[in-house]
């Protein structure tokens, strides 16, 4: 089996005073019909935290719950050996001519990649 894979950003998260997901123009298209749904459940991939891969402690004593030690899995970290995250997001709105999805929320910084949704 292959350690390496190849995946392709559809879009980006793009954070002012909204919260867009803009897809590349030629993924547009598959909008279609996406306004039928409350919801979307968006891949993405923690860029800002990928140099941490080789440091991540499987163990740890989370924010929440400080005198618990859990396993990096039983955990809300974004920082993963593979920071790869999927999050549910309310659809707001979407403009099919610009390929964009205004969302409630995404806990992803501007400019994060976006694989899926």
């Amino acid at each position: 089996m292959t350690e390496n894979y190849k995946v392709y950003p559809i879009g980006f998260v793009k954070r002012g005073n909204d919260i867009e997901l803009q897809l590349k123009e030629k993924y547009k298209d598959a909008l279609l019909e996406v306004d039928n749904f409350s919801h979307l459940i968006v891949v993405w991939w923690g860029s800002k935290y990928a140099d941490y891969r080789d440091k991540v402690d499987m163990q740890m004593k989370p924010p929440y719950a400080p005198n618990v030690l859990t396993g990096l899995f039983a955990t809300r970290s974004p920082i993963r050996p593979n920071p790869i995250n999927v999050t549910v997001c309310k659809i707001l709105e979407i403009d099919h001519n610009k390929g964009i999805v205004k969302i409630n929320q995404i806990d992803a910084f501007d400019g994060t990649p976006v694989f899926c949704l």
